[in-house]
Order: structure tokens, then C-alpha cells, then sequence
């Protein structure tokens, strides 16, 4: 018998699940099983279920919403993208669990069914989930008091092997793809708001109408907190500087190298080219100045930073409307990306 003190406990509405390791039902995917215990208490999948409003006749169905919604996403936690993964994985003892299904159950839901689960879900219907996450945002800050809030946005690339509708090629990735695009939360490293993009969208297109649902929540329920917000140059338009500046949100965003640009800043190239070859070592210069393009409504200030080191040379820009130092606004922007919980 194995010693009661290596075995592991988890409880779901109190069923108690215990790991002897003695053989059996075997599963690579026991890291699941917390994961299910976090989900209960959180509730989050029980809500999108809620959203997802199964109008299925139930005398004819054998798996509901909550339990598709389950398998899908635990399965998609531990590695299994798609959905035809589910023939195989429907029978695994812990995904059965996780999924609140006995262990003896005859099977999860098939491939099909999973495939029509995703299908049937409509456009107004991602719209509410995307107001779940929003409300899960917000539910945190809300708890901390939050004076400050930092929202990275940033597309993504989303390889397709199949003949998905609106895979297309995407020539800067080289490969068939979706864009989507995300919005994330410094504090918590918590998902805002996401829209999914054809491969060849340019990041920019629906950049405002993912963002202004999450500034929108965010003012209503912290009105003094101030929103900041950072994306890169893929994300530069007039329509998102004018969007930041008509709500109040202050804005770090790269911007592409142009003529007027690397002419504006030569000199500070040339500078730090003359101390690395002096000193031997990394050298970097980092300024700004006000400008205005011709698409723009207003002058606004560019960022720059100029380096030099061993692979040569390298010039940034970042256009804002945050005060501050050059080197503060720039380190600020640096840090998008890496979006780690921490206190308040």
C-alpha cells in the first residue's frame, strides 16, 4: 500500500481524487488537476458557459457547454491545439476528471462534436466574453485601489496547418497564419480584450475597437486612475494617437524609421560610433524632439534612442504624449512585454 504521505489530494465539489501511483488508468497530464482546483475557485469557465447560452435540445445531448468548454480549454493547457486530438484524449482518466466526467465515463466529447461546440458560437457572443475578461481586469484593481494601470498591446502570430477560412499568407512571418490581436495587463498579467485577424490584417486596423471597451470599464470603475498604454510600431496610427488623446490615456508606441527621422538623429549615431570605438564598450544616447506629420492633427514628441556596440548600429523611435525624460519614457516603453504580477 502506498504511504498516505506521497499521495496527493484535490478536491472538486467534494469528490476527492487521490494519486497512488499503483498503475492503471495512466495520464502524462496530472499538472491539470490544480489547475481544475484554481478554475473552481475563480469560476471563470463556469461563467463563459453562461455566456455561450446552449440553445441545444438537452434530451438529445450528452455533453453541456460547461463540460465541452472544460475538455477544450484543459486540453488546449496541456498541449492538445487540436481538435481532432480528442479522439485519443477523450478516454485520458484526467481530462476526464477536469472535465467532471467519471473516470469510468465511455468518453469525452469526439472530435465533431468539438468542432461544432466552436462552430456555433457567435460574433455578439465573443463580444460578451470579451467583457468577461474585461470584468476580470477590472474585479482586480478594483480590489487593490489601483492608481495606475498599464495596458501592452500587441498582435500575435498564429500558425494555421489547415485550410482554415481567412488563413492567409503572411510574408513578414512567412508562413499561413492568423494576426490576432491582444491586449494585456501589466499588473496581473491578466488577458483585457482579444480579436481575432486574418493573416494578413495590418496590426493597426481594429487596434481602437479592441481598446476602447477596456479604457471605457477601466474609467468607470477607477475614475482617478490613470491608464498608460504601450504597443509597438506595428500598432503607429493617427487614428490611435487621436483615440489615447481623446480619453486621457497616456501612450508609448513605436514608430518606423523614416527619411526625417534617421536625418534628425545622424549626429547622435556619429556620436556614439566615435566613443565605442574610444571606450571598446556599448554606447547609447537617448533624446527627443517635437514633430508633426502631415497625417497628424498636432505636433507630437518623438523618443529616439541611438546605440552603437559590436553588430554596429541601431536607431528606435517612439512617438508619446507621456512627460518625463527621454531615458524614462523610453525604459518605459522597454518594459512592455513582459507583463510579471506584482504589489501594489
Amino acid at each position: 500500500m502506498t504511504d498516505r504521505a506521497t499521495q496527493i489530494h484535490f478536491d472538486f465539489y467534494h469528490k476527492q481524487v487521490v494519486a497512488d501511483f499503483k498503475g492503471g488508468a495512466i495520464s502524462s497530464d496530472a499538472g491539470l488537476l490544480p489547475l481544475r482546483q484554481l478554475d473552481d475557485r475563480l469560476g471563470w469557465l463556469a461563467q463563459a458557459a453562461q455566456v455561450l447560452a446552449d440553445d441545444r435540445d438537452p434530451r438529445r445531448t450528452q455533453h453541456d457547454d460547461l463540460a465541452l468548454l472544460r475538455q477544450r480549454t484543459f486540453g488546449l493547457i496541456a498541449g492538445y491545439e487540436d481538435a481532432n486530438d480528442h479522439q485519443r484524449m477523450r478516454h485520458d482518466p484526467i481530462l476526464k476528471l477536469v472535465a467532471d466526467r467519471p473516470v469510468d465515463h465511455p468518453g469525452l466529447a469526439s472530435q465533431p462534436t468539438l468542432s461544432r461546440f466552436e462552430n456555433r458560437i457567435t460574433a455578439r457572443q465573443v463580444v460578451r466574453l470579451n467583457r468577461l475578461l474585461i470584468h476580470h481586469v477590472v474585479s482586480v484593481h478594483r480590489q487593490r485601489h489601483s492608481k495606475e494601470i498599464i495596458l501592452d498591446l500587441d498582435p500575435t502570430d498564429d500558425p494555421c496547418h489547415g485550410h482554415q477560412q481567412l488563413a492567409l499568407f503572411n510574408g513578414f512571418y512567412d508562413q499561413y497564419m492568423y494576426l490576432p490581436l491582444l491586449v494585456f495587463d501589466r499588473a496581473t498579467g491578466l488577458l483585457a480584450g482579444v480579436r481575432l485577424q486574418s493573416g494578413t490584417s495590418h496590426p493597426s486596423q481594429r487596434a481602437v475597437a479592441v481598446l476602447k471597451p477596456i479604457v471605457q470599464a477601466l474609467r468607470q470603475a477607477l475614475p482617478n486612475a490613470s491608464i498608460r498604454l504601450r504597443a509597438d510600431a506595428g500598432l503607429a496610427s493617427p487614428k490611435l494617437y487621436d483615440f489615447c488623446e481623446d480619453h486621457g490615456v497616456g501612450y508609448a508606441i513605436g514608430i518606423g524609421a523614416n527619411a526625417v527621422f534617421k536625418e534628425r538623429t545622424q549626429w547622435a549615431v556619429s556620436w556614439q560610433c566615435e566613443r565605442f570605438e574610444r571606450w571598446g564598450e556599448p554606447c547609447r544616447w537617448i533624446g527627443g524632439w517635437r514633430h508633426r506629420a502631415e497625417s497628424w492633427r498636432q505636433p507630437r514628441r518623438i523618443v529616439y534612442k541611438a546605440e552603437a556596440n559590436a553588430e554596429g548600429t541601431n536607431r528606435r523611435f517612439v512617438v508619446t504624449n507621456l512627460p518625463g525624460s527621454p531615458t524614462g519614457v523610453y525604459e518605459f516603453y522597454s518594459d512592455r512585454g513582459t507583463a510579471v504580477p506584482r504589489s501594489e
